[in-house]
């Protein structure tokens, strides 16, 4: 009996099983099998992620009185998921379930802003020209203001009713260049606001649970002095309200996606959400694709060096970074910007940056 045999078996019999009672350590079995930095068929991680999706919906549906672990069940799969049917499926489960798991509250879900909201004001130091996009970077102020989530994402009670039990994947802060899949930890989104986002906004000491895992293939972006940060994620397709608050893109964004490198090669957008916590940074690096950096809640400063600048690069897969302190060459940086709700910064293809985040912030990127 070949592996793939014993697995359905396994599953057959989770999902037949009245109350699933296996599901939960059947897929803590199948997912570390995904982590796993080993070459597999393709035929093989379908399978993998077929036997996933079952046990998930079948644990999640034994579980109805426990709503929180059922939809972290369902969440799981769908960080998970490569089906398009099938995570469509899981989502719509997960968003049936959400009101009921989030009744018991967070204490985010007390409080109208973030606490160091009034941080956020001052002078900006943007040095980016305005203008048309080229192949420098550019900046466009308050562009997008009039988008609901600049108003509804100051609020912390609001993201708690949106998604605060929908377990996400938050990136620890470790050393960019020794980088691998297993940098982040998949946690209820109430628990990141309430155990980093909110002690840090308020000069305390934050901490983190949650199991170190590798649902993304994403190269993690966070710094090593970062404690933990929601970062790069399709935050906006997990949760479709956030789609909605986020919109709709600027004339000059939505022709830059029907025409930019992506569509032409037959390719949807990558949008990215990016909700960070006060102190966070990312190491220097370039992006491979061209990019607009839609600022809604905070602040972030962005500091930019042209392609051709004599930076050094990490070996791969982290090559577009660089293990330069980018930290003590930013006052020497002819490039800045200095985003503020509103504003978005358009970073060319290739472009160097660093990015710093002094108060609580959120943002949404459309790679293209």
């Amino acid at each position: 009996m070949t592996m793939d045999d014993k697995l359905a078996a396994l599953v057959d019999k989770c999902a037949s099983t009245r109350g699933a009672p296996a599901a939960a350590e059947l897929f803590q079995h199948i997912a570390q099998l995904l982590s796993e930095d080993v070459e597999r068929d393709a035929r093989l991680d379908r399978s993998l992620r077929s036997a996933l999706f079952r046990v998930a919906r079948a644990g999640a549906a034994a579980r109805s009185n426990n709503p929180r672990a059922a939809l972290a069940l369902l969440d799981g799969a769908w960080l998970r998921c490569r089906d398009e049917r099938d995570r469509a499926t899981l989502l719509a489960e997960a968003e049936r379930l959400h009101a009921a798991a989030v009744a018991s509250t967070f204490e985010a879900a007390a409080l109208d802003a973030w606490p160091d909201a009034a941080d956020a004001a001052g002078p900006p130091t943007t040095t980016v020209p305005r203008g048309e996009r080229g192949i420098h970077p550019v900046i466009y102020e308050r562009v997008v203001a009039a988008w609901p989530a600049v108003t509804r994402w100051r609020s912390p009670r609001y993201w708690i009713a949106e998604l605060g039990a929908r377990v996400v994947p938050v990136e620890v802060g470790v050393e960019h260049r020794d980088s691998d899949l297993a940098q982040q930890r998949l946690v209820p989104f109430g628990e990141y606001v309430d155990a980093v986002l909110l002690p840090l906004a308020r000069g305390e000491a934050a901490s983190l649970g949650g199991n170190v895992c590798a649902v993304s293939e994403v190269v993690p972006v966070t710094s090593a002095r970062t404690v933990a940060y929601l970062a790069q994620h399709p935050l906006l397709e997990q949760c479709p309200q956030l789609s909605r608050d986020a919109g709709p893109w600027p004339r000059f964004v939505q022709e830059a996606i029907a025409l930019g490198p992506r569509a032409q090669r037959g390719l949807e957008p990558i949008v990215s959400a990016w909700v960070a916590p006060r102190g966070a940074t990312t190491p220097l690096h370039y992006d491979r694709h061209p990019n607009y950096l839609c600022h809604v809640v905070g602040r972030k400063l962005v500091y930019l060096w042209p392609p051709d600048a004599p930076i050094p690069r990490n070996a791969p897969p982290a090559e577009n970074t660089s293990p330069l302190d980018a930290a003590s060459l930013v006052d020497a940086c002819e490039l800045r910007a200095d985003l503020r709700p509103g504003d978005v910064l358009f970073i060319p293809e290739g472009w160097w940056h660093y990015v710093v985040t002094p108060v609580t912030s959120v943002s949404v990127s459309v790679w293209f």
